[in-house]
């Protein structure tokens, strides 16, 4: 996670996940000061020209929070050789902040 609060890519980077499987990922906010509300999630399909795919591969509604960490609703659908940018926005005190991580398809 990031050092700077105001630094968006998360440390973590590019991550991977294969066509069949489902997973909803975690993103814990303290770096940035903890307690968010309210979030959104976005995947965008970079391989597609950023194009907006979040209710086709989580259409779960937005992140559910618990304490400091935002869990996203299961991510599926991929197409595999698609690379993914994963976006969570969210409000920590009169903030409105966001991150983001890569998400590679695998076969």
């Amino acid at each position: 996670m990031p050092a700077n609060s105001f630094v968006r890519r998360v440390v973590e980077g590019r991550q991977t996940q294969g066509v069949s499987e489902i997973i909803s990922w975690e993103i814990d906010t303290l770096p940035w000061g903890g307690t968010p509300t309210p979030v959104s999630l976005f995947v965008w399909d970079v391989s597609q020209n950023y194009l907006n795919v979040t209710a086709i591969v989580a259409p779960g509604g937005p992140p559910t929070v618990v304490g400091n960490v935002l869990i996203s609703q299961p991510i599926s659908l991929l197409t595999r050789d698609h690379l993914y940018r994963v976006e969570y926005i969210f409000t920590i005190g009169i903030n409105t902040l966001s991150c983001f991580f890569e998400l590679q398809c695998e076969r």
